[in-house]
């Protein structure tokens, strides 16, 4: 999109009409796709894995087993439920 936009500043009328055809799929496909609502549903898959807590912008590899996902999961024990 960006080299579209970029481009549109030397195009000719009849570019600029391609260019902003081309800019509308992208922005269709980018709608249909859900492309917007990627950070609110990191957001709630987070939660979900009660990621909250301990920060959904901390590093991964900075967890312990106890406060990973993978590593509650491998143990059987999450924050809202024990398996088996």
């Amino acid at each position: 999109m960006n080299a579209i936009c970029d481009k549109m500043g030397d195009a000719s009328p009849e570019e600029l009409e391609v260019y902003m055809e081309d800019l509308g799929t992208i922005q269709d496909m980018l709608t249909m796709h859900d492309f917007y609502m990627i950070d609110a549903k990191v957001e709630e898959v987070g939660r979900a894995l009660g990621l909250s807590d301990i920060g959904l912008d901390r590093d991964v590899s900075d967890l312990t087993a106890h406060q990973s996902p993978v590593g509650q999961a491998a143990s059987g024990k999450t924050g809202y439920f024990t398996v088996g």
